[in-house]
């Protein structure tokens, strides 16, 4: 395992011009320190989501890869995987977000608007 801090992470993710090109898609790269900061995982390491790679061989989505986060890893999903919303390839952060991680309890209070995000009315 290569040693990594956040900070050192950061140094080029909190770049707000930094991005990606997957099939002909431009994606950003950018990780809001703050916003970060603030989320559940504020105490979590980049190294310990985001695994299996050099950290010094750049760019990194050459060979494994590291975009490909696994929740099941320190999180109990079954009860998710059985739901509709795996059923439909929903992704944990296509909820919960990326990097500002939010608590099933925060996404409850958004309420209805939330889900309309995704379910639209009709």
């Amino acid at each position: 395992m290569f040693a990594q801090s956040n900070e050192e992470c950061l140094d080029c993710h909190s770049d707000k011009d930094l991005t990606i090109t997957e099939n002909k898609i431009i994606k950003s790269l950018f990780v809001d320190e703050e916003l970060f900061n603030s989320s559940i995982h504020s105490d979590v390491e980049c190294i310990d989501c985001h695994v299996d790679f050099d950290p010094d061989d750049l760019p990194h989505k050459i060979g494994t890869n590291i975009a490909k986060v696994d929740c099941n890893e320190c999180h109990e999903v079954e009860n998710f995987s059985e739901s509709i919303h795996a059923e439909k390839k929903v992704e944990c952060f296509d909820c919960h977000s990326k990097h500002q991680i939010q608590e099933a309890s925060t996404l409850k209070m958004k309420g209805p608007d939330f889900c309309i995000t995704c379910h639209k009315k009709s």
